[in-house]
């Protein structure tokens, strides 16, 4: 008999009706079905240790958390909605089975008589493990009480699969903390720059929540066939998660939920109440093991995509989560990204000063032309050396200060060519002279830029066989441009390759040792920083793993570095940071972008946003900038600004520098006279109302912009169209009371 893969969904039920009156005990005392389990400072948690379901009591505040609503039962849900309200934990689980020639998918629940519940009590530590005797998965889940609230955390090395089933994905707590119809609030998602998903919004028809922790893993499938339309619809809205976090605030109170363990195999998962329940939930899924996309040619040479789940699961980090526990009326996003900040170390403030110009500029592109008739790959020197010093010159001279340049393309075969691993300037732009001229006249603030992952052909010690990523069959998982005009793969490029993950250190040592013997300048890196990829080949490397690597290459340029887009794992290693995302993907269950990304790093990092000469809207750029607190950039060509036309580089449109010159060094001084002031410190307060976000500074400086196009009186306040008013006045937070006179007016809220 054939062995068939049947995917079937094992959903755990867990729900036993409240008996008796909740009350506060010693440890270990008994209220209703709930133990008083595990006690830490202001918390307590008790739970039902006959089938998981707990609550955890915050003394600070007198709130109960807990793990699912108390009147589910009473709720209109339905099928899996319902079951979502009655778990602690739902498993997707692969299910083998002799069968004949056609596979089955099916999908099935299973209610506490399908899964045994047991458990263990530490000091420290309870721990539940799910039996679930179908497919015969068994899940040990650990609760941890912490100084801020509490952790969950899955013991990878400890599931037991005792027959022939394979565990999949992991969805923790889904109804955790859910909020109802009567209350108010939102869910935090680090999509992009940050999205707000309001409670009850009544958008019923969108669809529920579910994105990857620093985006789509390559490492999964080449975005052929069924992930083209998930392809056009990043490419479209251009986002991803970029930090491992969701948060919701419910009236006063609110958690942050950080994933500390298992972040890179983890989906943000959310819905407002009308989503299929009358609730408003957040919660994680993890990918015990990823299924990896294969193609394969059937009998009638038709291509048929095969789905094969990973063989190893990553054993070596487990899946954890901290819930953390905002104080009463400080639980703002605001207030979570000061708690993030507080994760990721960042104590140390920017000096106050001039903020910086970021000159985006490229040194050369090559492009096919004939030559006596035969068509050649043509090198077209587009800035030169020399040239990237007078642009420098012109904008000193015009009033710029702390111009910082990143100079793309300067290296000897460095576009979209072999990997470098020798640090060699361009001839036709300078070559080393001209280099070292640049560098002596910009110093410290010329940075050179370097492609450490993506290979666009073989060679310089780069074997396809051995050295580019693998798919999950061990096939080499090319990467393609595609066409979002007709949803296929753009036949003007040729696939390219990401470099194993296991190989990135070798090749990029290489590289670096020759780039600081050279001493040009400071490092900028592309990709490394904002694209993340596993290897699923038996030999290959975990997705989290990877975040290590790269760490860890990013550890030996730290200092003066440069990231593009950056991961909030990897933008604590930059002093600059570019192309900082500025909106969310604009999903339709969203409600309001918000600035979380530029609120957690404003004060500490150098960020900007995209090029203001390619915005479709520079002014609205300017308001942005304003609203976020980013330094302006501008990404420009010297000469043959023509040639970008029908080139690799041609969404480098209105890129020639003359014509921008004048208005960039205007709006540097404009942006300057107001973010100088505060370049080293945090953003306190941030709100949007409708089209006029306000935006404060240190608890002293607030800036108010106004994206109508008409002008706005907002609480007195005269605020042009598409113009803005700088205030020394600080915007009320939630539990204080807003006047006539306020600026920000009598009725805040988010859009």
């Amino acid at each position: 008999m054939k062995l068939l893969l049947l995917t079937a969904i094992i959903v755990i039920a867990l729900a036993m009706p409240l008996k008796g009156q909740e009350a506060s005990a010693g440890l270990s005392g008994r209220a209703g079905n709930f133990t008083e389990a595990l006690a830490r400072g202001p918390f307590r948690l008790w739970a039902d240790l006959s089938n998981g379901e707990f609550y955890i009591e915050d003394a600070r505040s007198g709130r109960t958390w807990r793990s699912n609503p108390t009147d589910r039962e009473n709720d209109w849900a339905s099928g899996f909605d319902l079951q979502m309200l009655q778990s602690r934990v739902i498993i997707y689980a692969n299910i083998y089975m002799e069968e004949g020639e056609v596979p089955v998918s099916t999908r099935y629940a299973d209610y506490a008589s399908n899964c045994e519940v047991s458990y263990k009590l530490t000091d420290d530590a309870l721990i539940f493990v799910y039996d679930f005797q179908k497919p015969q998965i068994k899940v040990p889940v650990k609760y941890t009480l912490t100084d801020s609230g509490f952790s969950l955390e899955l013991l990878n090395n400890e599931v037991v699969e005792y027959g022939p089933n394979r565990l999949v994905q992991v969805l923790a707590l889904p109804s955790f903390g859910a909020a109802g119809p009567e209350d108010e609030g939102y869910i935090l998602i680090p999509d992009g720059s940050g999205a707000l998903i309001n409670f009850n919004n009544n958008k019923m028809a969108a669809d529920k929540l579910s994105v990857p922790v620093y985006g789509f893993n390559a490492g999964v499938s080449d975005r052929s066939a069924s992930t083209l339309e998930q392809y056009k619809r990043k490419k479209t809205l251009g986002q991803d998660v970029t930090m491992p976090l969701w948060g919701v605030k419910v009236n006063q109170d609110g958690y942050l939920a950080v994933i500390t363990g298992g972040a890179a195999r983890t989906n943000l998962c959310a819905q407002s109440g009308g989503q299929g329940s009358g609730y408003n939930m957040a919660y994680s899924s993890y990918a015990y093991r990823y299924i990896g996309e294969v193609r394969m040619l059937t009998k009638g040479f038709n291509q048929e995509l095969v789905n094969i789940p990973e063989i190893n699961p990553d054993l070596d980090r487990n899946f954890r989560v901290e819930y953390n526990f905002l104080e009463s009326g400080a639980s703002d996003y605001t207030d979570m990204a000061w708690f993030f900040r507080k994760y990721l170390g960042l104590d140390k403030a920017l000096p106050k000063g001039d903020i910086p110009f970021y000159l985006d500029v490229y040194g050369f592109i090559v492009k096919r032309k004939p030559r006596l008739g035969i068509p050649a790959d043509t090198i077209i020197p587009m800035t030169r050396f020399s040239q990237a010093a007078d642009i420098a010159r012109e904008l000193d001279a015009a009033g710029v200060a702390n111009i910082v340049v990143k100079y793309n393309y300067w290296q000897e075969g460095g576009y979209y060519g072999k990997i470098i691993t020798e640090a060699r300037p361009e001839g036709a732009l300078g070559g080393k002279d001209g280099l070292e001229s640049l560098a002596d006249y910009m110093g410290t603030s010329l940075f050179l830029t370097h492609e450490p992952i993506n290979v666009y052909k073989t060679g310089n010690g780069f074997f396809k066989l051995f050295d580019a990523h693998k798919s999950i069959a061990r096939a080499t998982q090319n990467r393609f441009a595609f066409s979002l005009a007709n949803a296929s793969v753009d036949s003007r490029y040729e696939p390219w390759y990401l470099v194993r993950p296991q190989k990135i250190a070798q090749f990029f040592d290489r590289f670096l040792n020759s780039f600081n013997n050279a001493g040009f300048g400071a490092l900028a890196l592309d990709s490394i920083g904002c694209d993340l990829y596993s290897e699923l080949a038996t030999d290959g490397i975990h997705r989290d793993a990877v975040v290590e690597i790269v760490k860890a290459q990013l550890a030996k340029a730290e200092g003066n570095l440069m990231l593009n887009g950056a991961f909030s794992y990897a933008a604590v290693y930059a002093g600059h940071i570019v192309n900082a995302p500025a909106r969310s993907s604009g999903m339709d269950i969203y409600d309001a972008d918000v600035p979380f990304y530029q609120i957690v790093f404003h004060g500490f990092k150098n960020y900007s946003l995209g090029a203001a000469n390619l915005a479709s809207s520079p002014g609205e750029m300017k308001l942005k900038a304003l609203e976020t607190g980013a330094s302006p950039m501008f990404s420009w060509v010297a000469q043959y600004a023509d040639e970008l036309i029908g080139s690799r580089s041609d969404r480098l449109f209105s890129a020639d520098y003359s014509r921008w010159l004048r208005q960039a060094a205007e709006e540097y001084a404009e942006l300057n006279g107001v973010l100088a002031e505060v370049s080293g410190e945090p953003i306190t307060a941030h709100r949007r109302y409708g089209d006029i976000s306000v935006t404060e500074y240190g608890g002293r400086v607030t800036v108010l912009c106004n994206y109508a196009s008409v002008g706005v009186d907002f609480g007195g306040v005269a605020i042009p169209a598409k113009g803005y008013i700088v205030t020394d006045s600080s915007p009320p937070t939630d539990n204080s009371p807003s006047t006539d006179s306020s600026p920000l007016g009598k009725d805040a809220f988010y859009e």
